[in-house]
């Protein structure tokens, strides 16, 4: 073989050998990222009306109405605030620890507040996923005022 062979064989063999390694370099990174696991995102926890009612039998923490207009509420209720106010929601609930429970006529306002409570660090929030509808529509009781 001539030197110009030598050459171009020796070249050949590099470069299949940097893109064998590439190849493999590139697959590594894949299955690594494949394997990474990602944290999960804080949510809130839904209840309906019956599993309310039962925690309200030994009450251990803040029942909040956020729907606007001020409609009836349900008994227990500690505050009445619009979902739209979330800065006075926040002054009511100073320690994010603390159990929450949110509620409005269907849902939608309640569930709101409770991503945006979520999103500012609290972490025991509960949400009556469809509000005061399912609570009087089971039978339930309601007040007028707080």
């Amino acid at each position: 073989m001539n030197k110009k062979n030598t050459i171009i064989i020796s070249g050949l063999a590099v470069a299949a050998v940097f893109s064998i390694s590439l190849f493999f370099s590139s697959n590594d990174k894949n299955s690594v990222s494949d394997n990474i696991v990602t944290e999960k995102k804080a949510s809130f926890s839904s209840l309906n009306s019956k599993e309310l009612s039962a925690m309200l039998e030994k009450k251990d923490f803040k029942l909040v109405d956020v729907h606007t207009p001020e409609q009836k509420h349900i008994p227990g209720t500690d505050a009445f605030i619009p979902y739209d106010e979330i800065e006075r929601i926040v002054e009511f609930l100073p320690n994010k620890n603390e159990r929450v429970v949110l509620y409005c006529r269907s849902g939608s306002m309640s569930k709101i507040v409770a991503d945006e409570l979520i999103g500012r660090g609290y972490t025991n929030v509960f949400d009556l996923t469809k509000g005061l509808n399912e609570w009087v529509g089971e039978g339930r009781a309601t007040v007028d005022n707080l």
